[in-house]
């Protein structure tokens, strides 16, 4: 194996760590992947979240040189398995994957390369495209709308079409690569987030919130081979959303934001129950509200410890509805015209920060 790059640093080491459960028809093609790519890596371990398909003993028999870390019984909890591989990590940085990528030449160069060049960058993202459609754009980068929304990733753009822009500010994406010394200095992954949009834009928008920096890096490419979730992730997407707004925005923007975040979530709470989603959303709430001490709890910590304001964090413009609502022609008319006057609302919190 040839070294990371000329001219780079002598002491990046690289941890790659592999959050597993159920794995075993993508993690054989994803570690040949690894493997086969030009990098001597300080480590790979894979975390696994109490598997019940083989993958951990088709590990241990078949990739001894790679440290598995397995829970005794399914979590269920992303973060606390992000953590636990974090955690154990030896080197300067980490890769940080779901079990479910492929890299493509030169992705991991371009992403060391970015995040070497700025001692404020904690973070860096790849570009991921389908690897049924290689031609597709699945993510390349995302945002944190300030009604605690996406705010939408290129998914479905051609990559011809998409071109290679220089890396970009980013708040999403399951796949990144840390400087490790700074990821601990913001802490691990927020255990009280359950396994759905946003469990990992929290983070990225918490290191923001600290004062450094996460980028997107479309010229480092892998393969993602999707899944369709479907309404499974429901009550994960409306439950991490209330987290993000109970504990990311100042107590002044929650006040001066009322207007947009209630008239959002009417037509929420009405298009989850036309939809059939109504259980989902109302669990979330319920939910919200029985880890409203832990809420608080990070609602403090984060405050105390932010560097920049909540117009310096958050984005607005267009914003992605949840997945439990697919708005149709009529109902994207309707969110245009709201969104122009959730942008109207924030013109004016933006005045007061």
């Amino acid at each position: 194996m040839r070294e990371f790059m000329e001219g780079t640093r002598s002491d990046v080491r690289l941890s790659i760590v592999i959050a597993n459960y159920n794995g075993m028809g993508t993690l054989p093609a994803m570690l040949e992947s690894l493997k086969a790519y030009p990098y001597r890596y300080e480590e790979i371990i894979v975390v696994d979240d109490g598997s019940t398909d083989g993958s951990a003993e088709w590990l241990r028999q078949n990739h001894p040189d790679v440290r598995l870390i397995a829970l005794e019984v399914n979590t269920g909890n992303l973060a606390r398995v992000r953590n636990a591989g974090l955690e154990a990590a030896r080197g300067t940085h980490a890769f940080l994957t779901d079990n479910d990528i492929e890299f493509l030449p030169g992705c991991l160069h371009e992403l060391l390369a970015v995040i070497l060049a700025d001692e404020r960058v904690f973070c860096v993202t790849p570009r991921l495209l389908y690897h049924d459609r290689p031609d597709v754009l699945f993510q390349d980068g995302n945002g944190m709308h300030f009604l605690a929304l996406g705010t939408g990733n290129s998914r479905g753009v051609k990559v011809a079409d998409a071109g290679v822009p220089a890396p970009f500010r980013t708040c999403g994406g399951g796949m990144m690569l840390f400087d490790l010394a700074l990821a601990r200095e913001i802490g691990g992954f927020d255990p009280g987030y359950m396994h759905a949009w946003a469990d990992d834009g929290e983070y990225q928008l918490r290191g923001a919130l600290y004062g450094f920096k996460c980028l997107n890096v479309p010229a480092a490419v892998a393969m993602h081979h999707a899944k369709d979730h479907g309404a499974g992730r429901a009550l994960g997407q409306v439950h991490n959303r209330f987290r993000v707004l109970l504990t990311f925005h100042r107590a002044r923007t929650l006040l001066l934001l009322l207007p947009s975040l209630a008239l959002f979530e009417l037509a929420l709470m009405i298009g989850s129950l036309l939809h059939g989603f109504g259980r989902a959303y109302f669990s979330a709430v319920r939910r919200t509200w029985q880890g409203r001490h832990d809420v608080l709890a990070m609602r403090r910590e984060l405050q105390r410890r932010r560097r920049v304001s909540d117009a310096e964090l958050f984005w607005h413009g267009k914003f992605e509805i949840p997945g439990v609502v697919a708005p149709g022609p009529v109902a994207r008319i309707a969110v245009n015209i709201l969104q122009m006057a959730f942008d109207a609302n924030w013109r004016f919190v933006r005045w007061f920060q």
